[in-house]
């Protein structure tokens, strides 16, 4: 089973099946989430830098909401405008409610202030700046 961009992960999935049906890089990330999951008690908070469209904010929704149910806040960090218009729409999709999430269009440094981030607006950008 491959969960992707716009997949809703519907509750009836278990994380049983889930977790049998990995058997790629993904799966110590799957299990490391699991576990914060099971462990969460009040709340859980789970934060991605570099976030993309958000898959491992989904996944620890996922887990959460088959494991502890507690509330939860996940908080995205993305820089790339299309990913973080991706990163939404994955949230919608996954039915995760805008007060269970922060989105920041935003670059993680080591320091504060500004850093330069190049946007690549077309393919042919793409493949001439790696040819």
């Amino acid at each position: 089973m491959r969960l992707s961009l716009g997949a809703r992960l519907e509750s009836e999935l278990s994380l049983t099946r889930v977790i049998r049906q990995l058997s790629n890089e993904n799966y110590f990330e799957w299990v490391t989430v699991i576990e914060a999951a099971l462990e969460a008690r009040e709340r859980f908070t789970m934060i991605e830098l570099g976030a993309g469209r958000a898959g491992g904010l989904s996944m620890g929704a996922f887990a959460v909401r088959q494991t502890s149910g507690v509330p939860l806040m996940l908080v995205g960090v993305e820089s790339e405008p299309r990913h973080c218009a991706w990163m939404k729409q994955h949230f919608a999709d996954n039915a995760i409610k805008r007060r269970e999430r922060n989105l920041l269009r935003a670059a993680a440094a080591a320091a504060g202030g500004h850093v330069w981030f190049r946007v690549v607006t077309q393919l042919r950008q793409i493949r001439t700046a790696t040819t």
